[in-house]
């Protein structure tokens, strides 16, 4: 008899829903929220590591796509993701400098093909 494996273990989630997960952009090395330093850069606190706001929107856009592939991208959506740190405005223009925008009234989102 052959086992046949349908899924690897490393692909498999836990179950998790939208609400019950923390939001905020977060550190890559300590894991402490970063907050607005310069208004090119955010910073964490606890470590001292700075990233530019560009690098942070867009780590943040693919961490929410990566759990949520079934979510539109919005600017409202990945500002909430983000743990509204940052405007609006500033979230726009990221998402609109490396993403392609799609407009449909009230629905507008964006898409990871750019």
């Amino acid at each position: 008899m052959v086992n046949h494996v349908e899924q690897s273990v490393y692909e498999r989630l836990p179950n998790y829903k939208y609400d019950g997960l923390k939001k905020g952009t977060f550190c890559p090395f300590c894991t402490s929220v970063l907050i607005p330093f310069t208004l090119k850069k955010i910073r964490c606190e606890k470590c001292g590591y700075e990233e530019d706001i560009d690098a942070a929107v867009m780590r943040s856009v693919k961490e929410f796509h990566l759990l949520f592939p079934d979510r539109k991208i919005t600017t409202m959506g990945i500002q909430e993701w983000g743990g509204l740190i940052l405007s609006k405005k500033v979230i726009r223009r990221v998402l609109g400098k490396y993403l392609t925008y799609i407009e449909k009234g009230g629905h507008s989102h964006y898409l990871l093909t750019k």
